[in-house]
């Protein structure tokens, strides 16, 4: 699956390949996500974000990687997990307010339509980015919460087929 976002821009699926890049990413934002860094949850994060990780997770079958690539740049991940769950959603700091966030959802909602998951996908929003789920159509599921230092606000994705 590869959609074009610009002329020089495109969705695809992660390569291993891609694992420098994507943990590059995945670092970058891993301060800002967690508040007491010696948290178990917190730890885990960081470990998670690591090459040797994102290579492992790159060939767990129950994790989707796509990214947005621009002149051979990533500049934007999602991964679903499960097929129902997003486990990772960043747009590089620079590359922000060109829709590349839209397209790697839209990429990632379809991907999962697909793949049979016609009712949910949830993720644990930063409060930060609970807007922006809120755009794609995302709804609160729960107060937001802390858990080993890390706040979050449960939401969920119902597929127009799964609502009312």
């Amino acid at each position: 699956m590869t959609r074009p976002l610009s002329p020089s821009a495109l969705v695809r699926a992660a390569k291993h390949e891609d694992a420098v890049q994507i943990s590059e990413i995945l670092l970058y934002y891993a301060p800002l996500v967690v508040t007491d860094r010696d948290s178990p949850w917190a730890q885990e994060i960081f470990a998670g974000s690591t090459v040797e990780a994102v290579r492992a997770r790159l060939s767990d079958t129950s994790y989707v990687f796509l990214c947005a690539e621009r002149d051979s740049r990533i500049t934007g991940i999602i991964s679903l997990h499960d097929n129902k769950a997003i486990a990772h959603f960043f747009v590089r700091d620079g590359c922000r307010g060109q829709r590349i966030g839209s397209a790697l959802w839209q990429n990632a909602r379809e991907l999962s339509l697909s793949k049979g998951n016609d009712v949910a996908i949830d993720v644990k929003s930063t409060l930060e980015a609970e807007p922006i789920y809120r755009h794609f159509g995302f709804e609160a599921v729960g107060e937001p919460q802390s858990q080993d230092g890390v706040h979050f606000v449960p939401m969920r994705f119902r597929f127009p087929s799964a609502v009312g």
